[in-house]
């Protein structure tokens, strides 16, 4: 079985030499992009050659578009709710669950390519220039055994289960059964590859990124699971994929420990799943993943004697981050459940996990001002302590604003006796004054609530940073013992990693720090994670964007037809009007 999975991330069935192909490109690698923009489209090249990447995650499926001379493909991507909520109706009449039809989400995914492939097209074109494909790859966050169209796909990662799964063959055959009904051009590739995420990404990192130019190394994923993938001598490595599980960590001890392929197969049921983590062991990725990582917090804050007072106020922070697309009482109800979740099934805390709500609980978590720490520092009391100091003005707002309604309510009252009325009645006057006084009594009361509030809030907002601060600094340290497990078994086995490369959503987060913070990140490496070497300069976080790294055994090829293209089309005339060039998102 490694045999075959080892083949099958080789990048063999791309038939690309590797280090050729990353010279042909001459590849740059800016931070990552937000996909193209309707005013500056990029535009297909009726004659040059492109490439997909379809890459199936988590979160979302994306679809990346390759061009010559372009290192950033570019982006769309779907994300798994919209789908989910774009078949319900036709799932409920056909009484089946969104899981249970793969089928119906590959036509979906189809017509959603149709769709991109078709916005890029050349100005005027009927249909994409599909006759000019010549590389269409699949990168996804699963297990994947086999090569080329067969390869099999087993994974609980997305949003619909994978149990030996031919995903090339069946989202290539619904996409082409839509372009049929389009009366489009089918795609038509030699080769197809399907690669697990960890291991395209590695690839990427290998051929124009931090891991260029090294023989061993090791490349992470930390975002919605922990993937990996090792390279020694040059050469991937399944040995050291599958580090979120391969790794397990004993709640008792808290040690971290590597399991070998013999081992990780008795982690693992007859359908090539993981199976479920134990109270007492942990895998790691039920550590240091993002949904794992939120909801401890989350947990933390609702339990912790001294952080509880201070759930509401963060339940209204996660909130605003999430933005409007939830009810504030409709978030609070996810929150509480996630906060409620048992430590006896941690699997449902990543199942449950809206990715929305995850992502706004992770970014008070990881996103930190230095002010705000320091001033909430400066004021040299313990979390609990803030937390107190908030709870009683928050208390007192509560009074006020109690007291407001029920001021407001006489005024109501009193108003509706006066509709009864003429202002000429002897009882007119007297009324009017006393609903007046009830009103103008209830805006000073709300104000002395938002006085009291605004101060509550102000030390629920200390003791929250200092929280999140704390257990920020907990899950790097975490890392650096995870890290140097990993680092540990590598070097046992002769493959040392001269360069770690850290990805992922975490990852690529962490690669936007200030110094400061990347300061203590790799002081925590440097203290918890002693076995490896200079750590400031082993371990580094991704700079390339998850899109051109995934995609890069794509691009690469894109890049080498293009060139024999040139070659074939120089000697032509009106060669440059052939040729052209794409600049920046727009092709000229």
């Amino acid at each position: 079985m490694t045999e075959a999975r080892i083949a099958t991330f080789s990048g063999g069935t791309v038939g690309l030499d590797r280090e050729a192909a990353a010279t042909a490109a001459q590849l740059q690698h800016p931070q990552q992009n937000s996909g193209p923009k309707a005013e500056n489209l990029l535009r297909l090249h009726p004659e040059h050659p492109f490439g997909v990447t379809v890459i199936i995650g988590g979160t979302n499926v994306r679809f990346c578009l390759s061009v010559p001379d372009r290192a950033d493909p570019v982006f769309e991507s779907v994300r798994w709710t919209q789908l989910r909520e774009e078949l319900a109706p036709e799932l409920k009449k056909a009484g089946r669950t969104f899981e249970e039809s793969k089928d119906e989400v590959y036509r979906s995914i189809a017509q959603k390519f149709a769709a991109f492939v078709l916005k890029h097209s050349p100005e005027g074109a009927e249909h994409p220039p599909l006759q000019n494909l010549c590389a269409f790859n699949f990168s996804i966050a699963g297990i994947v055994e086999g090569e080329g169209f067969n390869a099999k796909v087993s994974t609980t990662n997305t949003a619909i289960p994978m149990a030996e799964e031919q995903v090339a063959l069946e989202v290539l055959g619904a996409i082409n059964a839509d372009l049929s009904e389009r009366g489009w051009p089918r795609v038509n590739v030699k080769n197809v590859s399907v690669m697990n995420d960890a291991a395209a990404g590695l690839m990427g990192e290998h051929l124009g990124g931090a891991l260029r130019g090294f023989d061993n190394g090791l490349y992470l994923i930390l975002g919605t699971g922990v993937g990996s993938f090792g390279l020694v001598k040059g050469k991937l490595s399944y040995q050291f994929a599958e580090l979120g599980h391969r790794v397990t960590r004993n709640e008792m001890s808290e040690a971290y420990t590597y399991h070998d392929d013999d081992e990780l197969a008795e982690l693992m049921d007859d359908q090539n799943q993981f199976k479920a983590a134990s109270t007492e062991e942990w895998y790691a990725e039920n550590e240091l993943a993002g949904p794992w990582a939120a909801v401890k917090f989350l947990k933390h804050v609702k339990n912790d004697e001294g952080l509880k007072k201070c759930f509401q106020f963060f339940a209204e922070q996660v909130s605003e981050k999430v933005g409007p697309t939830r009810s504030y009482d409709e978030l609070k109800k996810i929150v509480d459940e996630l906060a409620d979740l048992g430590y006896r099934d941690v699997t449902k805390w990543a199942v449950s996990s809206p990715s929305d709500v995850i992502k706004g609980v992770n970014s008070i978590l990881f996103c930190h001002d230095a002010n705000r720490i320091a001033n909430a520092v400066e004021c040299d009391l313990s979390i609990k302590e803030i937390a107190g100091r908030g709870a009683k003005p928050t208390e007192k707002a509560n009074d006020y604003i109690k007291k407001a309604r029920e001021l407001r309510l006489s005024a109501a009252r009193v108003r509706k006796e006066l509709e009864k009325l003429l202002p000429g009645d002897e009882r007119y006057a007297e009324l009017q004054a006393e609903a007046q006084a009830s009103e103008q009594e209830a805006v000073r009361v709300t104000e002395k609530a938002k006085k009291c509030s605004d101060l509550g809030n102000a030390k629920f907002s200390k003791a929250l940073t200092l929280a999140a601060y704390t257990e920020w600094q907990k899950y790097f340290k975490e890392l650096a013992r995870f890290l140097e497990t990993a680092y540990d078994a590598m070097k046992v086995r002769d493959a040392a990693p001269q360069r770690i490369v850290i990805a992922g959503g975490i990852g690529e987060l962490s690669a936007t720090y200030a110094p400061q913070w990347k300061g203590r990140i790799m002081e925590l490496f440097a203290d918890f994670a002693p076995n490896i070497p200079n750590a400031e300069e082993t371990v580094v976080f991704s700079t390339m964007s998850p899109e051109a790294r995934e995609a890069y055994v794509t691009t690469a090829a894109v890049q080498e037809a293009f060139e024999e293209y040139k070659k074939k089309q120089v000697s032509l005339p009106n060669a440059n009007g052939l040729l052209g060039s794409y600049s920046g998102e727009t092709l000229h």
